[in-house]
């Protein structure tokens, strides 16, 4: 009787979905995606800015506790002439050493994990993935820059265009950290050039809209007067 039925129904042609109809719910579902897709994108952003945030802010109690472990001063930089760094390794040094950041790293005790020396909107080179100046050349030795320094997403002040080496004494310099990145010619940036998370002195964070780049469009990478313009806006955001 079933298998009647089957037949009955197939010799009256129940008809399926027709040309028209399929290429009706095709466009719905292309709009639909065109209105998901960016709303998709800015909540991922919008992720990525909150663990950065995070970073920092981890990164700020860390820079209290060394502070406070050693009578006030910051981490130095090394032997860089004007101080504002991004490196927290450098293999090429004789002795090879840790730098700025570097020391609060976790196994110092000051509880900065890999992880959070890196933005995950970074982009290049400042990726903690990246496989040159990157996470892969930590405590690495050697003469090439690019396999023995490890570089951070975050620049780091220390004593730069007029920052002071005790903490508690930059309230007239109070950016320390920012996630900002330079060398746009290279695509290595943060937040596609939207703003700019800040750590103050104070361990307080910042998310700073900027639209024009001030901070990030300078556009020379490693560049004294490029970092000293970033920090000097910075510091106008306190």
């Amino acid at each position: 009787m079933a298998r009647a039925g089957i037949v009955a129904r197939r010799a009256r042609g129940t008809p399926g979905f027709t040309l028209i109809e399929l290429l009706t719910v095709m466009a719905i579902m292309a709009v639909l995606g065109g209105l998901l897709f960016p709303v998709i994108a800015k909540s991922r952003e919008q992720a990525r800015k909150t663990v950065c945030a995070n970073n920092l802010r981890q990164i700020g109690m860390a820079l209290s506790m060394y502070a406070s472990n050693h009578a006030g001063l910051i981490p130095p930089v090394g032997t860089e002439s004007w101080r504002a760094i991004e490196h927290i390794w450098d293999g090429t040094l004789d002795p090879p050493r840790y730098i700025g950041l570097g020391y609060l790293h976790e196994k110092f005790g000051y509880g900065v994990a890999p992880q959070m020396y890196y933005c995950p909107a970074a982009q290049g080179m400042n990726r903690m993935e990246s496989p040159e100046h990157s996470w892969s050349c930590w405590e690495k030795v050697g003469p090439d820059w690019h396999r023995a320094t490890c570089g951070s997403s975050y620049v780091y002040r220390e004593t730069a265009f007029g920052g002071d080496k005790i903490l508690a004494r930059n309230a007239e310099t109070p950016a320390m950290v920012m996630d900002f990145q330079i060398e746009i010619n290279q695509a290595r940036y943060n937040h596609f050039l939207q703003g700019v998370n800040i750590l103050f002195y104070d361990g307080s964070v910042k998310w700073v809209p900027d639209p024009t780049a001030q901070a990030a469009g300078y556009g020379i990478a490693n560049d004294p007067a490029s970092y000293e313009a970033a920090f000097k806006w910075a510091d106008k955001q306190y």
